[in-house]
């Protein structure tokens, strides 16, 4: 059973992809069926540039054990670095916020329509306002 639940995150960052280092903006996170992994259902992390359409995409999928295991490492991870080396700006925080919100409200169960066109071999991402 898909729960077509979808969090969406805003990004600064860059990750490596297939044809070498991109910039990354955004973030998708579901649990679905996966396109490769040997499971029945998985937690799915789509990290991209839209911008730069399906080729500035970087996918994961992942038992919830492994899942919970990154997410886990990553706060602490971030825990243990002094706290001066995390200082963002207000205006950086806010801009985040603002692009997540925008995100929110464009991508509601985009996942499912991104699915099925990864399914059908489309990589393409649509998005509407």
């Amino acid at each position: 059973m898909c729960t077509y639940q979808t969090e969406k995150v805003a990004l600064r960052g860059s990750g490596k992809a297939r044809q070498g280092w991109i910039k990354v903006t955004d973030a998708t996170i579901y649990f679905d069926h996966p396109v490769h992994f040997g499971a029945g259902h998985a937690l799915m992390i789509d990290v991209t540039d839209p911008a730069k359409g399906p080729e500035a995409r970087i996918a994961l999928e992942l038992d919830a054990a492994s899942a919970r295991a990154l997410a886990e490492s990553i706060l602490r991870a971030l825990a243990s670095v002094p706290a001066g080396l995390l200082v963002e700006s207000d205006e950086t925080r806010q801009d985040n916020r603002s692009h997540a919100i925008d995100l929110v409200e464009v991508g509601r169960n985009a996942h499912h329509e991104s699915a099925q066109s990864f399914n059908s071999g489309d990589t393409s991402t649509e998005r509407s306002k």
